[in-house]
């Protein structure tokens, strides 16, 4: 229950015992994440003196067709940044948001507008996750879940190749849902974590080699 494990987390987290990542998620979730600022450290500091993000943004959109947002998913200010952006790209023609969050054994792509369900996805439980996806909706743009399905997965016993193996899966997922009916979509894809590296690195879980996103 998710409620029950987020106030036994309230409870160790403040005697500050360290959790999880997926522990972060549930505080965020549930509204704490001041407990999260407390216990865990950030994976990095805001950037000083650079352009205004958006603007950066919105530029560099209209040269390409692809942007990706990356998120950490214990923060929910960076699902309130995507619903600025898919807002502010939606008149260069961007009209496809794909979401790492979807769940792609039962979300169908379903015509604007739909009505989303608490099953479609785990982080539409956070209210601002769900402010994003409704502002999508009221902007026109189409659903794609690209997730790992059942079919895709082989149980390998390494923990690196089940991250490899996801990372092909919705590489494959995206492809088929979007770019082989058409090559030139204008897609937002949002992802989180290290889904949106582009060069290697070291790491315990990613061994140092390029995501495949």
């Amino acid at each position: 229950n998710l409620y029950k494990r987020a106030s036994e987390l309230v409870y160790i987290l403040e005697a500050k015992d360290k959790q999880s990542g997926h522990d972060k998620q549930i505080l965020s979730i549930m509204g704490r994440e001041d407990l999260v600022e407390v216990l865990f450290e950030k994976a990095c500091e805001p950037l000083q003196g650079f352009r205004d993000p958006l603007a950066e943004i919105e530029a560099r959109a209209r040269d390409t067709s692809i942007v990706i947002l990356n998120e950490a998913h214990d923060e929910s200010l960076h699902r309130d940044f995507s619903r600025i952006v898919i807002e502010r790209l939606r008149p260069l023609g961007y009209d496809i948001l794909a979401l790492e969050d979807l769940d792609a054994e039962g979300f169908k792509d379903r015509p604007v507008p739909f009505r989303l369900r608490e099953t479609d996805g785990y982080y539409l439980r956070e209210s601002t996750f769900g402010k994003f996806v409704r502002a999508a909706k009221q902007e026109g743009y189409r659903l794609v879940a690209y997730e790992q399905r059942e079919e895709q997965r082989t149980y390998p016993p390494d923990a690196v190749d089940v991250i490899h193996e996801r990372e092909e899966a919705q590489a494959n997922n995206l492809m088929k849902q979007i770019f082989k009916e058409n090559p030139k979509a204008k897609v937002v894809l949002h992802v989180g974590h290290a889904h949106a590296v582009k060069h290697p690195f070291e790491s315990p879980l990613h061994d140092g080699r390029t995501l495949r996103m």
